[in-house]
C-alpha cells in the first residue's frame, strides 16, 4: 500500500486472491484519460482518486511510452490496483510524488496488513523502505534518497519471489544502502562492496495481487511486467562519451552507474566497460581469465575441461576460447556457466602441446 495518516508513498499488498497466469505487459497506465479512478480501464482500480491536471509534471525518462504526461492520479484516501501477476519475476515502475508527513515514520505502516514491502517519506522529505532488509526483523530502511515537497521520484521495483526480495531503483540508480543484499542470490559480494538494493519481502509471499496508495500523494506513468520483460525501459545511452552502457546493466549489477572507464567497484581490475562487454559480474571479485584447467579420459579420448567465471556477454559480443595445437588455431564458445569441454587429439609426433587462450570478439 503506498501511505495513510502518515503519507507512505506506497506498499505492494501480498497475494489475498487466487490469482492466474497473465500476459507480459500486465499493466500501463498513464493517467491521461477520465476523471476518477472508476474510468480507468488498464486495471481493476477502486478507491478514492481522481485524474487531475499537473501543476509540475514529472521530468526525464517515464515508465509508459506516453507522449503526453498532462495528468497524474491524485489520491486522497485511499486507492488500490488489482493486477494478476504469477510468480515469475514481476517489476512495478511508476512515478511517485513527494508528499511530507506530519509525523515521522515508526512502527509497522497502518493499513499494510500481508503487505509485502512498504515505501514511504519522511519528515524531511527522506524516501524509507518497511522490509526485514537483511534479516528477519522488519523496520524501516533509509534509502539514501530525499525529495523536496511535490517534487517526483521515478520509483522502480523488482520483485523475486523465490529469494523473497525486492530491488528498489530510484531514478535509475540502485538504492544502495548497508541494509541490502547486492546481488538476488544473496551471495557475499567481493571484499569492499558493502552495500546493495535488494530488500527481504514480508509475510513470504508468492505473487503480486495489487498496490494500493493511501494518504495524500500522487502517481503517475504507472507500469507492471513479468517475466522476461519485467525490465524498466530507459533511453539508450549515448553511442559516444564516456558513458555508452545501458542503464538496466547497473541495475542488474546492483552497483551505482558510472563511466565506462570507471574500475568495478570489486576489487578485480577490470574497467566497468570490460565487465559489460564480457559478462563477468562487477561485484565478483572474478576476473576475464580461464581459472583452472583439468586433464581427463584415457588413450584417443583425452579432454580437457576449462573452467571461467559464469559470465553472460554483451548483446552483439560473445566469449570463446582459441585453441592452437601447434599447427592449427581454431574457437569454441564459451557457455554462460563458464565451463568448456575440449576434445585433444595427439600429434603425429606423439607429442601433443595445446595452448588455450579466452577472448571476447564480435559475433559474426
Amino acid at each position: 500500500m503506498f501511505s495513510t495518516e502518515k503519507k507512505l508513498l506506497g506498499a505492494l499488498c501480498a497475494s489475498v486472491f487466487a490469482l492466474s497466469a497473465m500476459s507480459a505487459d500486465v499493466l500501463s497506465e498513464s493517467f491521461e484519460s477520465g476523471s476518477t479512478v472508476s474510468d480507468l480501464t488498464s486495471a481493476a482500480w477502486t478507491g478514492n482518486g481522481t485524474i487531475v491536471a499537473h501543476d509540475s509534471a514529472p521530468e526525464g525518462a517515464l515508465p509508459t511510452a506516453e507522449a503526453s504526461n498532462t495528468k497524474k492520479l491524485s489520491v486522497q484516501g485511499n486507492v488500490k490496483c488489482t493486477v494478476t501477476a504469477d510468480a515469475a519475476p514481476t517489476l512495478v515502475d511508476l512515478m511517485i510524488q513527494i508528499a511530507k508527513p506530519d509525523e515521522a515514520l515508526s512502527g509497522a505502516p497502518e493499513g499494510v496488513d500481508g503487505a509485502q514491502f512498504a515505501l514511504g517519506v519522511d519528515v524531511n522529505g527522506a524516501l524509507k523502505a518497511y522490509t526485514t532488509g537483511k534479516g528477519s526483523t522488519a523496520g524501516w530502511v533509509d534509502l539514501g534518497v530525499t525529495g523536496t515537497e511535490g517534487s517526483w521520484k521515478r520509483v522502480t521495483l523488482n520483485f523475486d519471489y523465490t529469494a523473497k526480495l525486492c530491488q528498489v531503483i530510484v531514478d535509475g540508480v540502485p538504492a544502495l544502502t548497508a541494509n541490502g543484499y547486492t546481488t538476488s542470490n544473496k551471495a557475499a559480494p567481493a571484499a569492499g562492496i558493502t552495500t546493495g538494493s535488494w530488500y527481504g519481502l514480508l509475510n513470504t509471499p508468492t505473487k503480486l495481487a495489487s498496490v494500493e496508495v493511501v494518504g495524500s500523494t500522487a502517481i503517475d506513468e504507472m507500469v507492471v511486467k513479468t517475466g522476461a520483460d519485467a525490465e524498466p525501459a530507459w533511453p539508450a545511452p549515448s553511442s559516444t562519451g564516456e558513458k555508452t552502457i545501458p542503464q538496466n546493466w547497473f541495475a542488474k549489477q546492483g552497483i551505482a552507474p558510472a563511466a565506462d572507464a570507471a574500475d568495478a567497484p570489486d576489487g578485480s581490475g577490470m574497467k566497468i566497460a570490460a565487465k559489460y562487454q564480457t559478462g563477468v559480474s562487477a561485484t565478483s571479485g572474478e576476473k576475464f581469465e580461464i581459472k583452472s584447467m583439468a586433464m581427463s579420459g584415457a588413450t584417443g579420448a583425452v579432454k580437457t575441461t576449462l573452467t571461467a567465471p559464469a559470465m553472460t556477454p554483451a548483446a552483439g559480443r560473445k566469449n570463446v576460447i582459441v585453441i592452437n595445437d601447434g599447427t592449427n588455431t581454431t574457437t569454441q564458445d564459451v557457455p554462460a556457466s563458464g565451463t568448456v569441454e575440449i576434445n585433444v587429439n595427439k600429434a603425429a609426433s606423439g607429442v601433443t602441446k595445446y595452448t588455450y587462450q579466452i577472448k571476447n570478439v564480435a559475433q559474426q
